[in-house]
């Protein structure tokens, strides 16, 4: 009987004669790169989460092949992630996923869409000026691979753009001396130019794109570097029409473009209300959420009726609530495991469980799936609350380019949700720098990560 080296290199040979013959019969793009995917009959490729198998995982009897190759390419280098059903993923653990093809970066921009994993833009290319990446892909789950974008009509010195999904077109925006819009539909996978909303400033530092349930979009300037410290202004969407309506604005304390003592701390959406949180004064002792009502198009403001309170986390989460989370005492900068749920609608302010962790900054906004809310911890630890138990659950940290679980912090790293499982499309780390500056961001590796949140698996 042949020995596993001899049944390996035996598929390592067939994997390579796979992969000629894909690469040879690929259709090219207008783009230049080519791809190819194919599994034998009766294999369901839906929920495949991966481009190619490995050698022995075509000796284990999975045969598949993804292909991906740039325009530049002599030949592709076929990424050798094994294929997982997502069904068959180990519960509440770190699987790898097949990274995008395109450079590693951080402050991207991504996307979960009903169809797959959208990726676009981020920091920084290799050039002295460190510029923004202007390219992207798309991961699309029915045939288990990525392909890379074509070209966008967006900025082109802005990759820390803002996006959010229609249900039908992808549309984002980006600019830091004036707004660019576009939007891209997976599938005739191509880009349309958009209307560009009023305003000199689209990028993830200082203003949020959220999807409304009725198919629009609420764009959210929360903060601006013009010297009159942070405002709040909401513009609203509507794709059938391509138009941008300006909302109602504010109290005057966080009235967008004049000087206001208010400072934001973090803004997000709970069905059709969008959610503001912010402190007024050095002892933190006017914390307030403010709530705009994408519908009635009217705000209300909710005092927390807490002191010492900063930098907590906001989520949105069912009924129109919102879960406040972590952050630090004002005082003492010390954590703070403090949680509280709002309802604006009531003007409830009522206690959670404690967060059982500290909330450590650098990671982009969280998740609600329909019953938790979920956000990738500083650490590289998934967090989730369940507002129906009163419980929080801590996962395991992300895994590095070894295998080995995280030690330094995940920086400017966007999550996505899609199909039951959490997704890092290229995760950022925040390190010393070696060349002796002190500096400790950013750090991207060639690597992505995929989760499978299942709760009834811890118990």
């Amino acid at each position: 009987m042949p020995s596993v080296e001899e049944r390996l290199q035996r598929a390592a040979v067939t994997l390579d004669a796979a992969i000629d013959e894909a690469v040879a019969s690929a259709p090219s793009r207008a783009d230049g790169t080519q791809l190819s995917y194919r599994l034998p009959p009766g294999r369901d490729r839906r929920r495949f989460t991966v481009a190619l198998v490995s050698a022995a995982a075509i000796v284990a009897g999975v045969v598949g092949v993804a292909v991906v190759a740039g325009p530049n390419s002599d030949r592709p280098e076929p990424n050798d992630v094994p294929v997982i059903p997502v069904e068959r993923l180990e519960p509440n653990t770190w699987t790898p996923f097949p990274p995008p093809p395109i450079e590693p970066r951080f402050q991207y921009v991504a996307v979960a869409t009903d169809s797959g994993v959208f990726v676009w833009g981020g920091c920084c290319t290799d050039s002295p000026a460190g510029d923004f990446f202007r390219d992207g892909a798309y991961f699309d789950a029915a045939s288990g691979s990525w392909r890379v974008l074509p070209e966008s009509p967006l900025d082109p010195d802005r990759g820390d753009a803002i996006a959010a999904w229609t249900g039908a077109e992808v549309v984002v925006l980006n600019g830091n001396d004036g707004i660019q819009a576009a939007a891209f539909d997976p599938a005739a996978f191509s880009w349309r130019a958009l209307t560009a909303p009023s305003g000199d400033n689209a990028t993830s530092g200082s203003s949020e794109l959220f999807a409304l349930p009725d198919g629009r979009i609420a764009f959210v300037i929360a903060i601006y570097d013009d010297g009159l410290r942070n405002g709040v202004h909401v513009q609203i969407y509507d794709p059938s029409a391509d138009q941008w309506t300006a909302a109602a604005g504010p109290r005057a304390e966080l009235s967008y473009g004049v000087a206001v003592p208010a400072s934001v701390l973090g803004v997000a959406t709970s069905d059709a209300n969008v959610g503001v949180l912010s402190v007024i004064g050095p002892d933190c002792s006017t914390l307030s959420l403010d709530t705009y009502s994408t519908t009635a198009d009217s705000w209300t403001t909710t005092p927390i009726g807490t002191t010492d309170w900063h930098r907590s986390d906001i989520a949105g989460i069912d009924g129109g609530r919102f879960l406040l989370s972590g952050g630090t005492r004002c005082s003492t900068d010390e954590p703070d495991p403090r949680a509280l749920i709002v309802d604006p609608s009531t003007g409830s302010v009522d206690p959670a469980a404690d967060v059982p962790i500290p909330l450590v900054r650098g990671v982009l906004e969280g998740i609600w799936t329909g019953q938790w809310a979920i956000r990738l911890n500083g650490d590289g630890r998934p967090l989730a609350y369940d507002p129906a138990g009163d419980r929080w659950l801590v996962g395991a940290s992300v895994l590095d380019a070894s295998g080995a679980a995280a030690d330094t912090v995940i920086w400017q790293t966007p999550v996505v949700w899609f199909d039951g499982q959490l997704v890092i499309a290229s995760p950022g780390y925040e390190r010393a720098d070696t060349d002796g500056s002190g500096g400790m961001c950013c750090f991207p590796e060639r690597e992505a990560w995929t989760y499978r949140f299942v709760p009834d698996a811890d118990g």
